[in-house]
């Protein structure tokens, strides 16, 4: 039986006081040998026939351990909560993915700051079931966190992702395999206005709106159009309304009518008014991340659209992506795509991008190839996205995580390689021809037409021979435009490495 230690002073942690579990062999095996490689360890009580298909919330108990840096002790404490499987797709694989609500002994609410990430009561066991290198949506969010902020202020920093760790999990004290455990896009992690309610009336007002994209439709793949539907209810059009998810109503979804009839609107008044309903840093940043990872679940669907207070006047939404694991050379059932990205697959079939690059409204691409240029440097470039994906994969390999997955779940459905950094050597071959293919487009592509040709080459020549020196035109990024430049984008028509 392992104690229930309170850390108070660590910031690690809040409570519930209740008996602590009795463990079942692999759980009390596991933490009898825990040590500083390990990873955390969550244990389930549950009824486990209440998880073999996604239904209502049951009743469960949750145990974490975990080595607590500087200590020699274990942080292992119970709490009480409900569980349920997440996801229309992960009903159908036997590893499933799961929401936990933590609750108190009342049924309350209970917020909970799990492995020191953030305090609250809902939480997500990401079981990256087709993942072959069960690492990717947790990668690309780190990447996503680290270049693209909200654009207001939050209690938490401007996080528009979410965070996560690596745990092994347990049911009912048997090993069930590798999960990641992150916190969930909400209304608190947004910065979004709560519901209003008149005391007296108990009238409601929406303000904080959130939107997320859970099957495909018009309104959620291409935002062209909806159909007429219920309103009274969480799901329109394949939109959930994730908050306020307790007042499905007319008022909740008619913030999304009305974003939707915009972007449908002719060309002149999207152009003139596309700056009062999007922000322009939001939309480049999502353009490049499906481009640069080539994700293919989105838009819309595994996207979440939100927008701060609809009541104030100011109806700017920004987009949150979700379920990353249908990317990197990888298809939404986990078969490996060895091709580039489409760099025309959003423009062609996806508003706004259709317009904003058909029409070029705002000098859009320009702004593609200008963030490009900064993030290729740093957060895109090669050798710090692999870095990244090397270091989790060290973790799964020097804990023996990715070694017990591998006998718990491989083929089911996906093929596991035999060491997580094994399955790396095929996503860093996809990786560097993708970045190639997308820095071609968004550097070698000078006049801004979509195709890299001679029409480039002339532009450069031109401005060589006007002493212009715009930083858009500085190809190779040695800080002049010159014979260099000209140099490589021939190579680049000539598909030369």
């Amino acid at each position: 039986m392992l104690s229930v230690r309170i850390l108070c002073s660590l910031g690690l942690l809040v409570l519930f006081c209740g008996e602590a579990l009795s463990q079942s062999s692999d759980f009390e095996r596991m933490v009898a040998a825990i040590d500083g490689n390990s990873l955390p360890l969550v244990n389930i009580e549950v009824d486990a026939q209440s998880l073999d298909s996604k239904g209502p919330y049951a009743p469960a108990v949750f145990t974490v351990a975990e080595r607590v840096e500087g200590r020699d002790s274990i942080v292992s404490r119970p709490i009480s909560g409900l569980i349920k499987v997440r996801g229309a797709t992960s009903t159908v694989y036997a590893k499933k993915s799961f929401t936990i609500k933590f609750v108190d002994e009342a049924g309350n609410k209970l917020d909970v700051n799990l492995l020191g990430l953030r305090e609250d009561n809902v939480w997500i066991l990401d079981a990256m079931t087709i993942d072959r290198a069960r690492m990717r949506n947790r990668v690309l969010f780190d990447l996503w966190n680290e270049y693209s902020r909200t654009p207001y202020e939050t209690k938490f920093g401007g996080r528009n992702g979410t965070v996560g760790q690596m745990v092994e999990v347990f049911l009912n004290g048997e090993y069930h395999g590798l999960y990641c455990l992150s916190d969930k896009i909400n209304r608190q992690l947004l910065g979004l206005k709560k519901v209003k309610v008149d005391e007296e009336t108990s009238d409601v007002t929406v303000r904080g709106v959130l939107y997320k994209g859970e099957q495909w439709s018009t309104a959620t793949m291409s935002m062209t159009g909806y159909k007429n539907a219920r309103t009274d209810t969480a799901y329109w059009n394949g939109w959930q309304l994730d908050y306020p998810d307790d007042y499905p109503s007319r008022q909740a979804w008619q913030p999304l009518m009305d974003f939707i009839t915009f972007i449908n609107s002719d060309e002149d008044v999207f152009a003139a008014g596309y700056l009062d309903w999007y922000y322009r840093d939001n939309l480049v940043d999502y353009w490049l991340l499906l481009e640069t990872f080539n994700i293919l679940d989105m838009p819309y669907k595994n996207s979440f659209v939100s927008t701060v207070d609809v009541t104030s006047g100011d109806h700017h939404y920004q987009i949150t992506p979700w379920d990353m694991d249908a990317s990197m050379g990888q298809n939404y059932n986990g078969a490996r795509l060895n091709t580039v990205c489409d760099i025309h697959r959003l423009d062609n079939d996806y508003m706004p991008f259709l317009s904003l690059i058909r029409y070029n409204i705002d000098d859009f691409y320009a702004h593609l190839a200008a963030r490009w240029k900064q993030l290729s440097r740093s957060t895109f470039a090669s050798e710090h996205v692999l870095a990244l994906m090397r270091a989790y994969a060290a973790r799964l390999d020097d804990s023996g995580a990715w070694g017990r997955e591998r006998v718990r779940w491989n083929k089911r459905p996906v093929a596991l390689a035999t060491t997580a950094a094994g399955e790396l050597d095929y996503i860093e071959a996809w990786y560097s021809n993708n970045f190639e293919h997308v820095q071609r487009y968004m550097l070698h592509d000078v006049n801004r037409d979509w195709t890299v040709d001679v029409g480039d080459v002339n532009l450069l020549l031109e401005a060589i021979l006007a002493g212009n020196n715009d930083d858009a035109l500085d190809v190779n990024d040695d800080g002049a435009v010159d014979v260099g430049d000209v140099n490589n984008v021939l190579a680049g028509i000539l598909n030369i490495k």
